[in-house]
């Protein structure tokens, strides 16, 4: 999904936050808790990227084994 926003970026710093979610972390304090039906919280990502999608426009894409509910969004949020 692409959004457009109307206030400038800094894209370096962006990529620079994404690079750090790549790997296995615990990523319970990134997504909406879910405790019935998850257990672990531990998620692995194998690559997290910001790109230019055009005039205002950024595309955030992430590739890892499962996400949990929310949690790209909320990874979006963090590094916004």
């Amino acid at each position: 999904r692409e959004n457009a926003h109307g206030r400038p970026r800094d894209v370096e710093a962006m990529r620079r936050a994404a690079s750090k979610f790549v790997g296995d972390h615990d990523f319970r304090n990134f997504c909406k808790m879910d405790v019935v039906h998850v257990s672990n919280f531990r998620r692995e990502i194998y690559a997290a990227r910001v790109e230019a999608a055009g005039p205002g426009l950024l595309r955030f894409e992430v590739h890892g084994q499962a996400f949990l509910w929310h949690m790209v969004r909320c990874l979006v949020a963090i590094i916004e």
